[in-house]
């Protein structure tokens, strides 16, 4: 498990209690008892969502009980994924550590149950002295996408990177992208961008790269930074430093 992965475990209890006034002695059965997860798959930045599960027998009144919390998220868009084979039932009977259909189980119509099958069928606990019921878990994992981009600049007299750098036209600037994946899923196909006003020139054939890749100086393809140089795939906390050089041909309007 990467350790900046934040998962989540999850367990649903379930059980019949049910009794007969008439036949106390007869142990009744809830028949086809469905569980339903609908998890959403995302949080919105800012915002607050509400996580429920909902168990529905065909025999029983009332028809469903559910139970829900409350996901706060006071960040970016937050992304929910299923850890496959995580969805499991737990019980005394011939189906416990069954792995359970996920897509199933997080639909609106759920999942059948079960104790020696999974048909929907689960004995009452009363007035036997054995437990029918069980626990449902499953796991998720907290993804969200997020980077950091900073930009230095430095003329070819010297070999420091400032955020700023004092030119007049004819010098020759090399500027620095530095990209990092802060977030916790890898980010595909990272695109840079570059836009630059009147007066500053791109020098073609000048783009270089370094990243996991390339731990030494790789020269790129030249390619547009007006519609953008694909740059790779990047692993949280991964990186890539992307320079070029710039020459000043004129005074600079913004």
């Amino acid at each position: 498990m990467d350790r900046n992965e934040i998962r989540y475990d999850i367990r649903v209890y379930y059980d019949n209690d049910a009794t007969r006034h008439d036949i106390t002695d007869e142990v009744n059965f809830a028949e086809g008892v469905r569980l339903s997860a609908p998890i959403p798959s995302v949080i919105k930045a800012n915002s607050e969502t509400l996580a429920a599960v909902t168990l529905s027998p065909d025999n029983s009144e009332p028809r469903e009980v559910w139970d829900s919390i409350v996901l706060v998220n006071n960040g970016g868009d937050i992304l929910l994924r299923y850890v496959f084979d995580s969805a499991t039932i737990h019980n005394n009977g011939k189906t416990n550590g069954s792995l359970l259909d996920a897509k199933m189980l997080f639909s609106t119509e759920g999942i059948l149950l079960g104790f020696d099958e999974l048909d929907g069928v689960i004995p009452s606990d009363i007035p036997s002295e054995k437990s029918f019921g069980g626990y449902v878990t499953f796991r998720l994992v907290a993804d969200q996408a997020d980077f950091e981009v900073e930009t230095y600049f430095r003329n070819t007299l010297n070999d420091e990177w400032s955020e700023s750098v004092a030119a007049i036209p004819g010098d020759s600037i090399w500027c620095l992208i530095e990209y990092r994946n802060t977030g916790t899923i890898q980010q595909d196909n990272v695109v840079l961008k570059s836009y630059f006003p009147a007066g500053i020139q791109y020098v073609s054939n000048s783009s270089h790269l370094r990243n996991a890749h390339y731990p030494n100086q790789a020269s790129l393809v030249d390619g547009s930074l007006y519609e953008g140089i694909n740059v790779g795939s990047y692993a949280p906390g991964s990186s890539v430093l992307f320079w070029f050089k710039v020459k000043i041909e004129s005074d600079v309007v913004e």
